[in-house]
């Protein structure tokens, strides 16, 4: 059995990198269907097929990343819960935790400049900062 301290640090640990990507997302789910949001970035019927697609694309692959990510964190907590502590297989599954982790962070990142190179760069800030630095939420015309 894990001590309370143990467990918080592996969780901590495990979940810091989550907590790094969050500054780089694009804003959640299905925004470019918002109407105010459609006519604040003047957003063409192209242009919103294409996020469509985008959108439909990425999060098959983040859905089967995360999963991936889950799994070998499973496999990780399934060694440490083996009575003898195998340290080689402990740091060869972390390694395997960090792969997975990174897929997941460059599938995000994949998505973040296909939303960008579809919008442009113009549009793409005011996606992200508003045009008045309010991250996330364009200003309304």
């Amino acid at each position: 059995m894990l001590r309370p301290m143990t467990l918080f640090l592996m969780l901590m640990f495990l979940l810091a990198p989550g907590f790094r990507a969050l500054g780089q997302d694009v804003p959640p789910g299905k925004w470019w269907r918002d109407p105010q949001m459609i006519r604040s970035l003047e957003l063409t019927p192209s242009q919103i097929s294409q996020l469509e697609q985008a959108y439909s694309n990425s999060r098959r692959q983040l859905i089967q990343k995360k999963s991936r990510v889950e799994t070998e964190q499973f496999e990780l907590q399934n060694l440490f819960d083996q009575k003898a502590l195998d340290e080689n297989a402990v740091k060869s599954q972390h390694f395997n935790v960090e792969k997975a982790r990174e897929d997941l962070s460059s599938e995000r990142l994949d998505y973040i400049m296909e939303v960008r190179k579809i919008i442009g760069h113009e549009k793409y800030n005011e996606l992200m900062h508003g045009g008045q630095g309010g991250k996330g939420k364009p200003k309304r015309k």
